[in-house]
């Protein structure tokens, strides 16, 4: 996000920026870290990160960078 709001593109797409676990609870696309319980990502850190979007989704627009949220299941809904 920062390297693309200093490159000061008039869109940015985001792909896969959905903080939300997969459609059989899985955290990841990846098999879960062996020492990890049911992988690295706590219960609720997802919400809490797709909330800290809302920063630069404000950066962004002051600069009148349109940025645009792909993902069809995104917790983030700022963009």
């Amino acid at each position: 996000m920062n390297l693309a709001w200093r490159m000061r593109p008039d869109r940015v797409w985001l792909f896969g920026f959905d903080m939300s676990r997969g459609p059989r609870d899985e955290p990841y696309w990846y098999l879960p870290y062996p020492w990890a319980l049911k992988g690295a990502t706590k219960p609720g850190k997802y919400a809490e990160w797709a909330r800290q979007f809302h920063v630069p989704a404000h950066m962004f627009k002051a600069q009148g960078i349109q940025v645009l949220n792909v993902s069809k299941n995104s917790q983030i809904t700022c963009f």
